[in-house]
């Protein structure tokens, strides 16, 4: 099953329950002031409809469930992401769409998507209890965000939030005062975002 949202939003994200057949992309401008990028009112002012979740909730809690799922944030003001004004950002979801539905066709095959963020991250040891390592290899100079979610798609902590240089990147990160379960490693790069599962034993 494809989920494919482009400035859209949940009333309750457990209407996803633990469904892990469900693969998401998803598209958002930040800030949004007709539907909210994080949890929220519509248009800002409607709340008597209730609380909504937009991509920013949504994400983690599909890879919470252990599905795959690719996010790309627009960092500037706006709603829709797809409208046709926006070109470039037009331009950018046609691409990434288009990359995202062949590797679900073509499972086998890689597509730029999988090496876009990253050439390649690992986590060790993974299960952990302790230290863990955390590597990744740039293709190029960026700005990288990593955040960690738990399994039920909450914040825990930001690991990183700087300009990294092309070449490696290596931390180690205490796990020690974590609660035993999965938790999900979410990497950004202004070209995208990818996750990572790992697991903390006690």
């Amino acid at each position: 099953m494809l989920f494919r949202s482009c400035s859209g939003a949940v009333a309750d994200l457990n209407y996803m329950n633990n469904n892990r057949d469900i693969q998401y992309l998803g598209f958002h401008n930040n800030p949004d002031l007709t539907v909210p990028f994080d949890a929220g009112c519509f248009v800002t002012v409607a709340c008597w409809l209730g609380q909504f979740y937009g991509a920013n909730k949504i994400f983690p809690k599909v890879i919470s469930n252990g599905t795959y799922a690719e996010f790309y944030p627009i960092n500037q003001l706006g709603h829709p992401v797809d409208r046709a004004s926006e070109t470039a950002t037009l331009n950018m979801i046609r691409e990434k769409t288009t990359d995202f539905l062949y590797r679900i066709l073509n499972p086998t095959i890689p597509t730029s998507i999988r090496n876009y963020t990253v050439k390649s991250f690992e986590i060790f040891p993974n299960p952990a209890n302790g230290f863990v390592k955390i590597s990744f290899e740039t293709p190029s100079q960026a700005n990288y965000r990593l955040d960690l979610y738990d399994s039920m798609g909450s914040l825990v902590d930001n690991l990183l939030n700087k300009n990294v240089f092309s070449g490696s990147y290596q931390a180690d990160y205490n796990v020690s005062n974590l609660s035993s379960g999965v938790y999900i490693l979410r990497l950004q790069s202004a070209t995208g975002s990818e996750s990572f599962r790992f697991v903390v034993t006690k």
